[in-house]
């Protein structure tokens, strides 16, 4: 009986000790799952501080070479009116230049027709040669400075270009990298809230398993007090079983008493001893293991 007892509470007791061992795997590997996932985003977290640093460098950049490219068109802007200004100025002199070359002209012929003036003119003509040339060597110098300009322009112009690439690219990557975090925290906070009701769920089948385990150990300790019982109550039934009882015929007196049985004073047995008594004497009931209502015992085996 203990057994049959035994093996229904192991069958009780078995889903939920299955059903707490499921849970604590699911735990476990949910709880591998957040760690892998936390690595992952501590990982992500770095790669978006480092990709912050870098479009912060890449806007510093942006910010200097929008200020150099402002000076190189400020400068463009300079040079540009230089240049116009110089082209004037070439203008004025190639003017000067024909305006001299007629003076020279006519001084070549005052100098034929004037020999006095020979000596001026020729010093006249020798400083509108060298103002000339001087004229001559600052509008070349003006051009190269013009062509070394442009290409400077051109050049700044093609960096800011690769750096406005640069940029758009890095704000991309880190759009998506603030995207791809933002999924990571949302399933981040669905592992959380599933691992907290999975601990809900395991502390209640524990509490469950606690109290069937009680249960259990309740009835592990009725079931050892009633075989004690019943080990009891088969010796007495076996010692009631070998007790021989008194033959009617063999005995006319109380076995206390000494009453005289006769048909007003019948014989009575006492269910314990087997020994014969009046009613007076024999009017003491137990309960026996024999029977489920009380029997009639002599007065010595009624507080044995």
């Amino acid at each position: 009986m203990c057994f049959c007892v035994n093996k229904w509470k192991s069958r009780q007791i078995k889903p939920y000790l299955v059903m707490i061992r499921e849970k604590d795997q699911k735990i476990a590997d949910m709880e591998e799952k957040s760690s892998s996932l936390s690595k992952s985003l501590k990982s992500t977290k770095q790669t978006a501080r480092e990709a912050e640093t870098e479009l912060a460098r890449l806007l510093a950049e942006k910010e200097s070479w929008l200020k150099t490219r402002d000076t190189l068109l400020s400068q463009s802007e300079k040079l540009t009116a230089t240049v116009t200004e110089l082209k004037r100025k070439s203008s004025l002199a190639h003017e000067t230049e024909q305006k001299l070359k007629m003076e020279k002209s006519r001084a070549e012929k005052s100098l034929e027709n004037s020999f006095q003036k020979e000596n001026e003119t020729h010093e006249e003509f020798l400083l509108v040669s060298e103002k000339l040339q001087r004229t001559q060597k600052d509008l070349a110098n003006a051009e190269e400075q013009i062509e070394s300009l442009e290409t400077q322009l051109e050049s700044s112009c093609m960096t800011r270009d690769d750096l406005t690439t640069q940029l758009s690219d890095t704000e991309l990557k880190f759009k998506k990298f603030k995207i791809e975090y933002k999924k990571m925290e949302e399933s981040q906070t669905e592992f959380a809230s599933e691992i907290y009701h999975l601990t809900e769920e395991k502390s209640v089948l524990k509490l469950k398993y606690d109290e069937n385990a009680k249960a259990l150990s309740y009835s592990k300790t009725a079931l050892s007090e009633l075989g004690a019982k019943h080990a009891e109550l088969q010796v007495q039934w076996y010692a009631e079983k070998s007790v021989r009882w008194e033959v009617d015929e063999e005995v006319s007196n109380c076995r206390r008493c000494s009453a005289e049985f006769s048909l007003l004073v019948r014989r009575h047995h006492c269910r314990k001893c087997g020994v014969i008594f009046c009613w007076q004497c024999s009017n003491f009931t137990i309960m026996m293991p024999s029977s489920d209502k009380p029997q009639r015992v002599c007065e010595a085996c009624s507080k044995s």
